[in-house]
Formats: C-alpha cells, structure tokens, sequence
C-alpha cells in the first residue's frame, strides 16, 4: 500500500509517495494555489500518478493558518466573556518581560475592545453556578452581534466565547453556542471549554480568539479538499498534522483548527530530528546534542 505526505503553504506545495512494498520514495513539487489551498495538494497527487485505490493514507501538514494568522488575514472576532472581566484579553497579564516599562506594546490579543461584550453569568472555581445564564441575555447578545453583522455584511465574521472558570462548568458556554448556532447558523463560534479548557482566562482567551478567527478558513480548506479527495476515487482516511506533531481526522481538525495552528512547522521539526537521528547514529537525545555543540566548534 502506499502512503502519502502533503506539505502546502503559501507558496509551494510538497508531495512525497512512499510505498510500504518496494520502499520506493518519489516527490512531486507544484506552486500554491493561496486562493483556493485545497487546489495544489490535489494537483500535486495528480501528477504523483498514484492510483486512487492503491492510496493507504494521507497525511497533510499546512501552514495555511499560520500564513493567515501572520497576515491579519483570519476573520473578525466577536468576543464574549462573563461580565466584569471581559476585557482578560484586552488586559494582558502582568507577568511580562519589561514590567516597569510603561511603553511596553501588550501583545496584540486578536480582538478589538469595540468587538467584547459582557454577558450576565457567573460560575465559580468549583463550576457552581453565582449568576444564572437568562434566555434575556441569549437575546440581548444575538442582538449585538446582529448590529456588528449588520454594519457589514461582506465581512468574515466569528465568535469566540470564553466565561469565568468554563473549563469546570461548560453548560453556560454550551448553551450560547446552541443559541448562537439556531440564530446564525452560517456563523463560526468558538467555545473555550472545546478549544482549550485549562485554568487561567487570559490563555484561554487568547486561544479562542486564535480559533475563532481562523474557522472558517480551514472548514472550508477541509470540506474542499476532502470533497475533492473524494470525487477522485480517494477512500484513504486523510489526517492533518497537529501543531504538537500529532495527527488528527479531518473533520475534528477543522472543528478546532487552532490545534493545526503550527502544523506545517512541527512537521519540519519532526523530520529534522528524525534525520538528524539516522544520520548522526544512535537514538539518545544527548548524542544528537552532542553533534550540534561539535558542528557549532567547527563553523566557530
């Protein structure tokens, strides 16, 4: 059977077929296609010239998400968080590296303060309910959205929510998602205790906002690609390449597509710890250290 690696960024897309019975490895190299991602990797499998049903898997790593985070490219988000402390992300921490430098730049959280809203709930550490989550406030948040839809339609628009202490008790947050996904149906909404249910608001925050803004970005690279996959005779299961080296299916990868964030970048770290690893000799972390300070004396 017959295993295939997709690399596709902003600029070219990379494909290597390597089959398990002959050990044969081939490349196909072919330009991006950064308006329409999902076009190159399937062009590069075309002229890999590898039957469709002989294809075992396909694995993909991308820095399409990358790319689009870098360039402010991502969508508008609208961030929701509980009355209060809404602003977490606006405010940063104080753990920083200039602390008593008042011109410090506080890194950019990816939403604006115009685009937060408050809404009334409260849970506390131990996910006990304090504030009620009222149908009124389901309302009055579908109506602000509905007014920053308004002023502009054409716009990619997202939402990301992240209440106080969410990752102990989700129904609050659940339950706005439901809201919001009867209301605005075609609307991408990112929930904190799906995306990244740690302690701490202002990671998760920021984490959400990150998802948020790259949704719909990767569902449609995703649907496109495996739709394609598809129509081409293609049953292999495809994964993406997670930012933490793992792989992950398709459609929870597109569910949560901040987990892909930096997958085409630990794909090369991976790989050149494995060439470094075969080449250098032996499988101990120290050794392949070892030849790194030795190369380092060298060039020095």
């Amino acid at each position: 059977m017959i295993k295939i690696g997709i690399d596709t960024g902003g600029t070219f897309t990379d494909l290597v077929v390597l089959d398990d019975a002959s050990g044969e490895i081939r490349t196909v190299k072919v330009p991006s296609t950064p308006e329409e991602p999902a076009l190159a990797p399937l062009e590069a499998l075309r002229q890999s010239g590898v039957p469709a049903g002989d294809i075992d898997r396909i694995v993909l790593g991308t820095t399409i998400a990358t790319n689009a985070g870098l360039q402010k490219k991502g969508a508008t988000v609208l961030y929701v968080g509980t009355k209060g402390v809404e602003d977490v992300p606006i405010i940063g921490r104080i753990d920083r590296k200039e602390a008593y430098n008042p011109a410090w730049p506080k890194p950019d959280s990816g939403v604006r303060r115009r685009h937060v809203f408050g809404i009334e709930e409260r849970a506390d550490h131990k996910g006990n309910v304090l504030t009620a989550l009222e149908e009124s406030e389901l309302v009055r948040l579908g109506d602000w959205i509905d007014t920053w839809l308004a002023t502009d339609p054409d716009s990619d628009w997202a939402v990301a929510v992240n209440l106080l202490f969410a990752y102990v008790h989700t129904a609050h947050e659940e339950r706005i998602g439901q809201y919001l996904s009867k209301r605005f149906p075609s609307l991408p909404v990112s929930l904190s205790n799906r995306v990244s249910p740690i302690w701490r608001e202002y990671e998760r925050g920021t984490t959400c906002i990150a998802d948020a803004s790259i949704k719909r970005l990767m569902q449609r690279f995703v649907a496109r690609l495996s739709g394609d996959l598809k129509a081409e005779g293609v049953s292999a299961p495809l994964t993406l390449m997670k930012s933490n080296g793992g792989h992950a299916d398709a459609a929870s990868a597109a569910d949560v597509p901040v987990q892909i964030f930096l997958s085409g970048l630990a794909g090369g770290v991976i790989a050149g710890r494995r060439f470094a690893r075969d080449h250098i000799g032996g499988t101990a972390p120290g050794q392949v250290t070892d030849a790194i300070a030795r190369a380092r004396k060298r060039i020095s």
